[in-house]
Protein backbone atom coordinates (compact mmCIF):
# COMPACT_ATOMS: atom_id res chain seq x y z
CA UNK A 1 0.00 0.00 0.00
CA UNK A 2 0.77 3.77 -0.56
CA UNK A 3 0.57 6.46 1.59
CA UNK A 4 -1.78 9.55 0.74
CA UNK A 5 -1.10 13.09 0.81
CA UNK A 6 -4.30 14.31 1.87
CA UNK A 7 -4.65 17.76 1.14
CA UNK A 8 -7.77 20.00 1.49
CA UNK A 9 -6.39 22.34 -1.13
CA UNK A 10 -7.07 19.73 -3.92
CA UNK A 11 -11.08 19.84 -3.39
CA UNK A 12 -12.18 20.62 -6.44
CA UNK A 13 -14.36 24.01 -6.53
CA UNK A 14 -17.11 22.25 -8.15
CA UNK A 15 -17.64 19.89 -5.08
CA UNK A 16 -17.38 22.94 -2.87
CA UNK A 17 -20.27 24.79 -4.66
CA UNK A 18 -22.28 21.66 -4.68
CA UNK A 19 -22.20 21.27 -1.22
CA UNK A 20 -22.66 25.08 -0.43
CA UNK A 21 -25.87 25.03 -2.74
CA UNK A 22 -27.34 21.48 -1.95
CA UNK A 23 -26.39 21.05 2.20
CA UNK A 24 -28.45 22.82 4.54
CA UNK A 25 -27.50 22.75 8.15
CA UNK A 26 -29.60 19.31 9.07
CA UNK A 27 -28.79 17.99 6.24
CA UNK A 28 -28.37 14.67 7.09
CA UNK A 29 -31.62 14.62 8.64
CA UNK A 30 -33.68 15.12 5.21
CA UNK A 31 -32.20 12.26 3.43
CA UNK A 32 -30.70 8.49 3.95
CA UNK A 33 -27.04 8.19 2.97
CA UNK A 34 -27.70 6.75 -0.04
CA UNK A 35 -30.33 9.05 -1.25
CA UNK A 36 -27.70 11.88 -0.61
CA UNK A 37 -25.02 9.88 -2.66
CA UNK A 38 -27.18 9.81 -5.28
CA UNK A 39 -27.83 13.19 -5.77
CA UNK A 40 -23.87 13.24 -6.27
CA UNK A 41 -23.86 10.54 -8.91
CA UNK A 42 -26.59 13.02 -10.75
CA UNK A 43 -24.30 15.65 -11.28
CA UNK A 44 -22.23 14.24 -13.83
CA UNK A 45 -19.72 17.26 -13.67
CA UNK A 46 -19.25 17.18 -9.67
CA UNK A 47 -18.98 13.80 -10.13
CA UNK A 48 -15.99 13.55 -12.34
CA UNK A 49 -14.59 16.49 -10.86
CA UNK A 50 -14.12 15.11 -7.42
CA UNK A 51 -12.97 12.05 -9.11
CA UNK A 52 -10.65 13.46 -10.86
CA UNK A 53 -9.05 15.06 -8.02
CA UNK A 54 -8.52 12.19 -6.31
CA UNK A 55 -6.79 10.09 -8.57
CA UNK A 56 -4.93 12.53 -9.21
CA UNK A 57 -4.18 13.28 -5.83
CA UNK A 58 -3.18 8.85 -6.11
CA UNK A 59 -0.93 8.70 -8.95
CA UNK A 60 -4.35 6.85 -10.75
CA UNK A 61 -4.15 4.01 -8.18
CA UNK A 62 -6.61 2.50 -5.61
CA UNK A 63 -6.14 3.49 -2.32
CA UNK A 64 -6.49 -0.43 -0.54
CA UNK A 65 -4.64 -2.41 -3.55
CA UNK A 66 -2.98 -0.27 -5.22
CA UNK A 67 -4.26 -1.29 -8.85
CA UNK A 68 -4.28 1.28 -11.18
CA UNK A 69 -7.60 2.88 -11.54
CA UNK A 70 -9.26 5.19 -14.38
CA UNK A 71 -12.90 6.87 -14.10
CA UNK A 72 -12.45 7.43 -18.10
CA UNK A 73 -15.02 4.59 -19.47
CA UNK A 74 -13.68 4.60 -23.33
CA UNK A 75 -10.34 3.45 -21.07
CA UNK A 76 -12.11 0.64 -19.42
CA UNK A 77 -14.25 -0.37 -22.36
CA UNK A 78 -11.26 -0.74 -24.87
CA UNK A 79 -9.30 -2.49 -22.70
CA UNK A 80 -7.84 -5.62 -24.15
CA UNK A 81 -8.58 -9.10 -21.54
CA UNK A 82 -5.04 -8.68 -19.67
CA UNK A 83 -6.11 -8.87 -16.60
CA UNK A 84 -2.26 -8.17 -15.09
CA UNK A 85 -2.24 -4.92 -16.32
CA UNK A 86 -6.28 -4.07 -16.65
CA UNK A 87 -7.36 -0.73 -15.37
CA UNK A 88 -10.28 -0.87 -13.34
CA UNK A 89 -12.95 1.96 -12.79
CA UNK A 90 -12.93 4.01 -9.42
CA UNK A 91 -15.32 4.02 -6.80
CA UNK A 92 -15.30 6.66 -4.54
CA UNK A 93 -14.75 5.22 -0.91
CA UNK A 94 -15.64 6.96 2.41
CA UNK A 95 -13.12 5.90 5.10
CA UNK A 96 -15.89 6.49 7.50
CA UNK A 97 -18.45 4.95 6.17
CA UNK A 98 -21.64 6.93 5.64
CA UNK A 99 -23.66 4.33 6.36
CA UNK A 100 -22.47 4.22 9.96
CA UNK A 101 -24.57 6.76 11.49
CA UNK A 102 -22.27 7.86 13.88
CA UNK A 103 -20.10 9.37 10.37
CA UNK A 104 -22.75 10.67 8.35
CA UNK A 105 -22.06 13.81 8.69
CA UNK A 106 -18.23 13.55 7.56
CA UNK A 107 -20.06 11.57 4.37
CA UNK A 108 -19.18 14.79 1.69
CA UNK A 109 -15.63 15.98 3.85
CA UNK A 110 -12.97 16.12 1.35
CA UNK A 111 -10.70 14.67 3.99
CA UNK A 112 -12.62 11.51 3.82
CA UNK A 113 -12.79 10.43 0.59
CA UNK A 114 -10.67 8.13 -1.19
CA UNK A 115 -10.34 6.87 -4.81
CA UNK A 116 -10.43 3.18 -4.50
CA UNK A 117 -11.04 0.08 -7.76
CA UNK A 118 -14.48 -1.21 -8.25
CA UNK A 119 -13.60 -4.88 -7.42
CA UNK A 120 -16.16 -7.11 -6.12
CA UNK A 121 -13.70 -9.15 -4.55
CA UNK A 122 -11.58 -6.69 -2.84
CA UNK A 123 -11.15 -3.30 -1.45
CA UNK A 124 -14.42 -0.64 -0.77
CA UNK A 125 -16.94 -3.03 -2.51
CA UNK A 126 -15.74 -6.18 -0.46
CA UNK A 127 -16.04 -4.01 2.59
CA UNK A 128 -19.45 -2.62 1.52
CA UNK A 129 -20.54 -6.27 1.60
CA UNK A 130 -19.93 -6.73 5.08
CA UNK A 131 -21.71 -5.33 8.03
CA UNK A 132 -20.42 -1.57 9.66
CA UNK A 133 -16.55 -2.57 10.34
CA UNK A 134 -14.44 0.38 11.14
CA UNK A 135 -10.77 0.33 9.90
CA UNK A 136 -7.79 0.29 12.06
CA UNK A 137 -5.29 0.13 8.88
CA UNK A 138 -5.64 4.45 7.04
CA UNK A 139 -3.79 5.12 3.40
CA UNK A 140 -3.62 8.61 4.67
CA UNK A 141 -1.61 7.74 7.97
CA UNK A 142 1.71 7.20 7.45
CA UNK A 143 2.01 5.67 11.08
CA UNK A 144 -0.49 3.04 9.55
CA UNK A 145 1.51 2.29 6.34
CA UNK A 146 4.92 2.03 8.30
CA UNK A 147 3.13 -1.14 9.89
CA UNK A 148 2.56 -2.80 6.35
CA UNK A 149 5.27 -5.30 5.29
CA UNK A 150 5.32 -6.75 2.43
CA UNK A 151 5.68 -10.63 2.52
CA UNK A 152 6.66 -13.61 0.09
CA UNK A 153 4.34 -16.62 1.52
CA UNK A 154 4.55 -19.93 0.09
CA UNK A 155 1.18 -21.83 -0.90
CA UNK A 156 1.13 -25.54 -0.48
CA UNK A 157 -2.74 -25.03 -1.47
CA UNK A 158 -2.04 -23.39 -4.68
CA UNK A 159 0.34 -25.90 -6.39
CA UNK A 160 3.33 -24.46 -4.25
CA UNK A 161 3.60 -21.16 -6.03
CA UNK A 162 5.04 -18.40 -3.83
CA UNK A 163 2.74 -15.52 -3.56
CA UNK A 164 3.29 -11.93 -2.61
CA UNK A 165 0.88 -10.80 0.54
CA UNK A 166 0.59 -8.46 2.72
CA UNK A 167 1.37 -8.85 6.65
CA UNK A 168 1.62 -6.61 10.20
CA UNK A 169 2.52 -7.06 13.40
CA UNK A 170 -0.53 -5.17 14.52
CA UNK A 171 -3.50 -7.50 14.80
CA UNK A 172 -6.51 -4.74 13.98
CA UNK A 173 -4.26 -4.06 10.39
CA UNK A 174 -3.91 -7.76 9.47
CA UNK A 175 -7.86 -8.23 10.20
CA UNK A 176 -8.43 -5.21 7.78
CA UNK A 177 -5.84 -6.65 5.29
CA UNK A 178 -7.01 -10.15 5.58
CA UNK A 179 -11.07 -9.83 6.12
CA UNK A 180 -12.08 -6.08 6.05
CA UNK A 181 -10.68 -5.25 2.38
CA UNK A 182 -9.61 -9.05 1.51
CA UNK A 183 -6.13 -7.70 0.32
CA UNK A 184 -4.21 -11.07 0.43
CA UNK A 185 -6.76 -12.87 -1.77
CA UNK A 186 -5.21 -15.42 -4.25
CA UNK A 187 -5.72 -13.08 -7.01
CA UNK A 188 -4.04 -10.09 -6.04
CA UNK A 189 -1.30 -12.08 -4.30
CA UNK A 190 -0.41 -13.93 -7.70
CA UNK A 191 -0.76 -10.30 -9.18
CA UNK A 192 2.34 -8.92 -6.78
CA UNK A 193 4.18 -11.79 -7.49
CA UNK A 194 4.23 -12.02 -11.19
CA UNK A 195 5.16 -8.37 -10.70
CA UNK A 196 7.90 -9.15 -8.48
CA UNK A 197 9.19 -11.60 -11.27
CA UNK A 198 9.08 -8.82 -13.79
CA UNK A 199 11.41 -6.57 -11.96
CA UNK A 200 13.83 -9.11 -11.23
CA UNK A 201 13.79 -10.48 -14.62
CA UNK A 202 14.29 -6.85 -15.91
CA UNK A 203 17.25 -6.14 -13.57
CA UNK A 204 19.04 -9.40 -14.67
CA UNK A 205 18.88 -8.78 -17.85
CA UNK A 206 20.64 -5.24 -17.11
CA UNK A 207 22.79 -7.11 -15.42
CA UNK A 208 23.67 -9.48 -18.38
CA UNK A 209 24.11 -6.49 -20.63
CA UNK A 210 26.69 -4.22 -18.19
CA UNK A 211 29.76 -6.81 -20.50
CA UNK A 212 29.09 -4.81 -23.35
CA UNK A 213 29.80 -1.23 -21.49
CA UNK A 214 32.16 -2.47 -19.26
CA UNK A 215 35.19 -0.66 -21.19
CA UNK A 216 33.21 2.24 -20.97
CA UNK A 217 31.45 3.22 -17.76
CA UNK A 218 32.49 1.55 -14.33
CA UNK A 219 29.89 -1.04 -12.67
CA UNK A 220 28.84 1.73 -9.98
CA UNK A 221 27.75 4.07 -12.54
CA UNK A 222 25.83 1.49 -14.36
CA UNK A 223 24.23 0.14 -11.71
CA UNK A 224 22.94 3.76 -10.65
CA UNK A 225 22.05 4.11 -13.82
CA UNK A 226 20.33 1.27 -13.96
CA UNK A 227 18.61 1.96 -10.68
CA UNK A 228 17.12 4.95 -11.99
CA UNK A 229 16.05 3.45 -15.44
CA UNK A 230 13.79 0.57 -13.34
CA UNK A 231 12.72 3.08 -10.90
CA UNK A 232 10.94 5.36 -13.74
CA UNK A 233 9.58 1.85 -15.01
CA UNK A 234 8.00 0.81 -12.26
CA UNK A 235 7.98 3.68 -9.53
CA UNK A 236 7.84 6.89 -10.32
CA UNK A 237 4.89 8.97 -11.21
CA UNK A 238 5.00 9.89 -15.11
CA UNK A 239 3.63 13.07 -15.97
CA UNK A 240 0.46 12.15 -19.10
CA UNK A 241 -0.84 15.57 -20.00
CA UNK A 242 -2.20 17.43 -17.36
CA UNK A 243 -2.03 14.33 -14.23
CA UNK A 244 0.89 12.25 -12.48
CA UNK A 245 0.06 8.70 -12.89
CA UNK A 246 2.07 5.94 -11.27
CA UNK A 247 3.14 4.01 -13.89
CA UNK A 248 2.20 0.27 -12.71
CA UNK A 249 0.18 -1.10 -10.12
CA UNK A 250 1.17 -1.92 -7.05
CA UNK A 251 4.19 0.53 -6.52
CA UNK A 252 5.05 -0.09 -2.54
CA UNK A 253 5.29 -3.84 -3.86
CA UNK A 254 8.35 -2.32 -7.20
CA UNK A 255 10.04 -0.07 -4.05
CA UNK A 256 10.50 -2.96 -2.13
CA UNK A 257 12.23 -5.28 -4.70
CA UNK A 258 14.53 -2.31 -5.96
CA UNK A 259 15.44 -1.63 -2.39
CA UNK A 260 16.47 -5.21 -1.99
CA UNK A 261 18.13 -5.48 -5.61
CA UNK A 262 19.78 -2.33 -5.11
CA UNK A 263 20.64 -2.72 -1.51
Amino acid sequence: MIWIDKNLNNEPEEFKLWKKNKLSENWFNEKKPSEWWQEINKETKVKKALQSALLEEQGHICCYCCRKITNDQAIIELQNKDEQNRILQISVEHYQEKVNPNYMKKMFDYDNLLASCKSSSYCNEFRGKQKIQDLTLNPTKLESMDQIEVLYEFDKSKDKKNLVKLTSKNELIQHDLDHVLNLNNIDLAQKRKILVVKIQNDYAEKIKLYANFARDISENEYMDFTKQELEEKYLQKKHEGNTKKYPSSFPFVAKMVLENLFE
